[in-house]
Formats: C-alpha cells, sequence, structure tokens
C-alpha cells in the first residue's frame, strides 16, 4: 500500500510538471499522452491522427 502511494504521489508531481510545458490548446492531448505512459506497459509507437495538423495550424498563428 505504501509503494502504490509514493508511486502516485511522485507521478502527480510530474503530472504537473509536465503540463505546465503543454499548450493549454493541446491540453486534452497531454493529460491523454501522460496516462496513456503511466497506466500502459506496452509503448504506443505510433502517434495520435491529427495531432500534427493542429501544431502547425497553432504555429501558423
Amino acid at each position: 500500500m505504501a509503494v502504490c502511494e509514493v508511486l502516485l504521489r511522485s507521478a502527480k508531481h510530474l503530472f504537473k510538471t509536465y503540463l505546465q510545458e503543454v499548450d493549454p490548446m493541446l491540453l486534452s492531448v497531454g493529460v491523454a499522452h501522460f496516462l496513456n505512459c503511466f497506466l500502459t506497459a506496452c509503448p504506443n509507437l505510433t502517434p495520435l491522427q491529427g495531432i500534427d495538423e493542429q501544431v502547425l495550424k497553432l504555429n501558423r498563428n
């Protein structure tokens, strides 16, 4: 039980640091990516569709 508590507290601190660097328009993508990395055992080798298009639109503005 104590190990789970330490892991979750550490993840919370990492999550806060990670979200500070994410653009507000892509916040939902950042949360999904963090949870995917934290909760899954295997990495997602294929990126989400449409994310590159959103980033390009943000960079143009």
